[in-house]
């Protein structure tokens, strides 16, 4: 009886293994890889393409993508190295329902977990959380590619969302993010500065149907400080979102001496400049108290 049972045994390790051979040789990588860009720019209702370089199985069982962009309208806006999408096996029996992901950016990565929709289809129960780890800034091309400067540094931080989509009724989330060691590299030089740096930059937002409220945000660099609150009425595009902030702007001793005198000089005091931002996201109109 034992060795009818070992010999059954065997003989499941033998199938299961020949049958997990012939799903990695004759994975159909090229109808997923068209799939994954179908699916994403359906969600996003083609304002978000991504161009993926190749896709193979993993294991235990997963997908791995080699080398991505996402594009957004257009433009890049993000390159990824190594990304990982596999079931939630830690959410038996309902692995299927949530997809975890890692991805790897630069030095750091993203990793965290998605929410698909329940079988009505209602966009309900969608949800995601993103946790940065030591993620690079380079990697976020999409700074470079609309403000023409480059920015380098490090981030960590949270996002948030539960339910629809961000700009959508019914859609509530949080943003915490910390940029440290920030370096911004200025296309031409200003006042004979070439780049800035920031020892931090610290944000913390609040996403309720179609505002983001902007809690706090704080930079902290060796030629300027600030800090301000105010929110982000979404529209569509994003770029055209109504933007309305208010900041204490406290520039630096060095910084006033390199503008010749054009700030004055209680500036780089305890109270610092009243700065208001309003208009779009493409399109806004500083002013300065």
């Amino acid at each position: 009886m034992l060795k009818k049972s070992k010999k059954r045994l065997a003989w499941v390790c033998y199938i299961t293994v020949l049958a997990a051979v012939f799903l990695y040789l004759l994975f159909p990588a090229n109808a997923v890889k068209k799939h994954l860009e179908h699916q994403v720019q359906k969600a996003s209702d083609n304002a978000v393409a991504v161009e993926i370089a190749s896709v193979r199985p993993g294991f235990p069982p997963c997908l791995v993508i080699d080398e991505a962009t996402l594009v957004y309208r257009q433009t890049d806006a993000l390159e990824t190295g190594r990304t990982i999408l596999s079931p939630a096996y830690r959410k038996l029996p309902g692995i299927f329902d949530t997809l975890d992901f890692e991805i790897s950016l630069g030095e750091g990565r993203a990793l965290g977990w998605v929410a698909m929709k329940d079988a009505s289809g209602s966009e309900a129960d969608n949800a995601f959380h993103i946790r940065l780890e030591n993620a690079d800034l380079q990697n976020i091309v999409l700074i470079r590619n609309m403000s023409g400067h480059t920015v380098s540094g490090s981030l960590d931080g949270t996002i948030e969302f539960n339910g629809g989509f961000a700009g959508q009724t019914g859609g509530s989330g949080t943003i915490d993010l910390e940029a440290s060691q920030c370096t911004v590299a200025l296309q031409q030089a200003v006042f004979g500065i070439k780049q800035l740096t920031f020892q931090s930059i610290e944000a913390n937002l609040e996403i309720e149907d179609q505002q983001v409220n902007i809690r706090q945000i704080e930079l902290k660099g060796n030629l300027v400080s600030a800090r301000g609150t105010g929110r982000i009425l979404i529209r569509r595009p994003f770029e055209n979102s109504r933007v309305q902030i208010s900041a204490t702007v406290r520039p630096h001793p060095t910084l006033a001496r390199a503008m010749g005198g054009l700030l004055p000089e209680k500036s780089t005091g305890g109270k610092g400049i009243s700065l208001r931002i309003a208009g779009t996201l493409n399109q806004p109109s500083w002013q300065i108290r």
